[in-house]
């Protein structure tokens, strides 16, 4: 849907779409009073979910997971998903340079500030939904997953300095800014030989931005030697 004022600058982009999508056209007003809002782009689009599998599933075919743990600013997990489709290095044998998969607290990627964040890139990076947290780490690890918990703990490894000896897929755990992981994650990740990374940073900074440690983790494993 495209209101009225807006069509002639999205037309190139509407005559794009495949014949079968139906495009409606709306006074301003009327786009408004839908979406609850005055939407200045003036384009609205509506989609249906695909099921892209369960988290285990989309493990295997990824040469790298993305875990977030409790998540619920919805910039966060929108520059997170903006991150990794940008710094996520493809793979000759996965389908998936990465996947996310997200605990069940976690706010949903394909709510509209998530996804406007993320730039579009929500759509793109295949996530699930993980059912049991963090007892899903058992399943992910059976399925060829390194558990790498991202944590500024004492006993934590600087992450320059980290290399991985085993050829299981590289999967970042990352925690809220606040709390930071869960100790039973913590517990869950070392008791499947997983190892804890850290950043390091200037003392007197307090911590780095979730996203902005995302960043830094992804084009680490992008450059791992």
């Amino acid at each position: 849907m495209v209101s009225e004022h807006r069509l002639a600058h999205h037309r190139r982009f509407l005559d794009g779409l495949d014949p079968g999508v139906p495009v409606y056209v709306a006074a301003r007003d009327v786009v408004d009073k839908i979406t609850g809002f005055a939407i200045h782009k003036g384009l609205l689009a509506c989609g249906q979910r695909i099921d892209q599998g369960t988290p285990t599933q989309l493990a295997q075919r990824s040469a790298l997971v993305v875990i977030l743990e409790n998540l619920t600013n919805h910039d966060n997990v929108g520059g997170i998903f903006r991150n990794v489709r940008a710094l996520a290095a493809p793979s000759p044998a996965r389908e998936f340079p990465a996947c996310v998969l997200l605990t069940p607290r976690c706010c949903d990627p394909l709510y509209r500030k998530s996804l406007r964040v993320s730039m579009g890139n929500a759509l793109h990076v295949p996530f699930a939904f993980l059912d049991s947290w963090p007892e899903d780490l058992n399943k992910l690890a059976n399925a060829g997953c390194e558990p790498l918990a991202m944590t500024p703990a004492k006993d934590s490894t600087d992450l320059t300095e980290f290399r991985s000896v085993s050829d299981r897929v590289p999967a970042i755990i990352m925690g809220t800014e606040g709390p930071g992981l869960a100790s039973k994650t913590l517990d869950q990740v070392r008791a499947l030989g997983g190892r804890a990374l850290k950043i390091d940073i200037q003392p007197e900074a307090d911590s780095l931005n979730v996203s902005v440690a995302c960043a830094i983790a992804l084009h680490r494993f992008r450059s791992p030697g």
